[in-house]
This record gives C-alpha cells, sequence and structure tokens, in this order.
C-alpha cells in the first residue's frame, strides 16, 4: 500500500517558498524521507531492545525491515484514542 498526501499552500507561500526552493516535491519528499527514516531507526532499535530481553526470543530477523514489518506497532491514533479511553475511566480528582 502506498500513500499520497497532497498539502495546499496560497500563492504567497509558494512564491515564498519558490525564493528558497527549486524543486517543491524533491525537498518536500527528502524532507518526509528523512523524517520517516529516522522514526524506522527508532523503531528497530527500540524493538531490537524489546526482542533482547525477551527471553522467550530465540532469533530476531536478520534485516531492519524484517524487524519493522514483525514488530507490534499501533497506530498513533489508536493508541490516543486508548488513552482518552484510559484517561475517562479513570479522571483525576480535582486538587483542593
Amino acid at each position: 500500500m502506498a500513500y499520497k498526501i497532497e498539502i495546499e499552500i496560497t500563492d504567497l507561500e509558494a512564491k515564498v517558498w519558490h525564493s528558497f526552493i527549486a524543486d517543491a516535491q524533491e525537498w518536500v519528499e527528502t524532507l518526509v524521507r528523512a523524517e520517516l527514516y529516522g522514526k524506522m531507526r527508532e523503531v528497530y532499535r527500540n524493538e531490537i531492545d524489546r526482542l533482547t530481553a525477551d527471553p522467550s526470543v530465540a532469533t530476531i530477523p536478520a534485516t531492519m525491515e524484517e524487524v519493522l514489518a514483525n514488530a507490534p506497532l499501533v497506530s498513533a491514533k489508536d493508541r490516543d484514542a486508548a488513552l482518552m479511553e484510559e484517561m475517562a475511566k479513570n479522571p483525576v480528582p480535582p486538587s483542593t
């Protein structure tokens, strides 16, 4: 599955942006890919730590891609919903 993300900027924003950026598409792709690579490395390191600390794990995948593909990832949207549900069940009492 692939994702396509579009943004809309004003003519003035585009004018200013193009005074600094020659190829907007390339700039955005580079920025997003750099951010994604950093997040992938972070998840990879956390997953390797989790796997090596688990005595029931006998083998660890050989590549970053395999580790990430098998990681028990939860979307930020689902994680936030679970947190909000938990907070609703256990509200913090007002301070006196």
